[in-house]
């Protein structure tokens, strides 16, 4: 639905994408290209199989440049990728460093520039630090920008199996609907029952400064319900992180307390033996969130308390 609508988006603005399609020739004849497209759809319409256009731009990637260097002589491996480094930054030779594009990990400014500080740190303090790839962020920045971190929803399902997938439309958003600018989405997949971040997607206006929120909370582990609880300057695009988190805080708030309903049913119909076992269960619960939960969740659980109560 999210991709559709973004193909709608990209349509109305003059832009055509081609989905599952390949090209085959392409033919220069003065100052037009003809690009010929293969595919199943191609296949059946010839009409649509040529284009002409004015320009062609190709997108061919990058490649370490490494030749002529003499590193290889000296012992420092290079692969396809570029310079093999571990994850220290640090080649096969103890006392050569390399980051950046060189090694080829993530070809952003930022991966460089991150790992330039890791390798300093390395290279003038006793003690080594590894880097982790795990959570790294980025962003196309084209019109909307398009931002992300971390697992897509099937990556994740893979790993993980039951997951959590929270959806929010940039149109419920109040300052891009305020801008005009409601084309996009966030998407964030989470763990079932530990809340962690394992994925952040988000297409909009301003998704690489709103991105940033999700990275911390990956990074040191704070969990999507947290995100609620923090004051959002309103109206910012900020709020989205707030309204994505509210409705994981919603869920778990709901699922609690149908939860409790369920296991107030032997209390009413049981023997007394297990009225006592239950009543144990809940009291050692609630001792378990005093001492190993946080604030937010003892709250959570002292309103289903109070609504077993009631229906008890």
């Amino acid at each position: 639905m999210y991709l559709k609508k973004c193909l709608i988006t990209y349509s109305a603005d003059g832009i055509d994408i081609k989905l599952n399609t390949g090209i085959g020739t392409v033919e220069k004849r003065g100052d037009e290209i003809t690009v010929t497209f293969t595919g199943t759809k191609y296949a059946e319409n010839e009409d649509n199989q040529k284009q002409t256009f004015d320009k062609l731009l190709i997108v061919t990637g990058r490649a370490p440049n490494v030749e002529g260097l003499g590193l290889e002589e000296i012992g420092v491996q290079i692969g396809k990728r570029g310079i093999v480094v571990n994850n220290k930054l640090q080649t096969h030779v103890k006392n050569i460093y390399a980051a950046g594009d060189v090694i080829g990990h993530y070809l952003f400014t930022h991966v460089a520039a991150f790992q330039a500080q890791l390798l300093i740190k390395n290279l003038l303090l006793p003690f080594s630090q590894k880097i982790n790839y795990a959570v790294v962020p980025w962003t196309t920045f084209c019109d909307p920008e398009v931002a992300r971190c971390g697992l897509t929803e099937v990556e994740a399902r893979e790993r993980y199996g039951d997951i959590d997938v929270f959806k929010l439309d940039q149109s419920d958003v109040d300052r891009a609907v305020v801008d005009g600018e409601t084309q996009g989405f966030t998407k964030v997949i989470a763990s079932k029952w530990k809340r962690k971040i394992l994925g952040v997607h988000i297409i909009g206006t301003n998704a690489g400064e709103v991105l940033h929120e999700y990275v911390l909370a990956m990074q040191e582990e704070i969990p999507l319900r947290k995100l609620s609880g923090i004051m959002h300057v309103y109206p910012t695009y900020s709020t989205s992180v707030w309204r994505v988190a509210a409705k994981r805080q919603f869920l778990f708030t709901y699922l609690t307390k149908h939860l409790i309903s369920l296991v107030s049913i032997p209390f009413r119909q049981s023997s007394l033996l297990v009225n006592i076992f239950f009543c144990f269960a809940h009291i050692s619960y609630f001792f378990y969130m005093i001492f190993f939960r946080c604030i937010s969740d003892l709250f959570q659980y002292s309103f289903a308390m109070m609504f077993w109560i009631l229906n008890w």
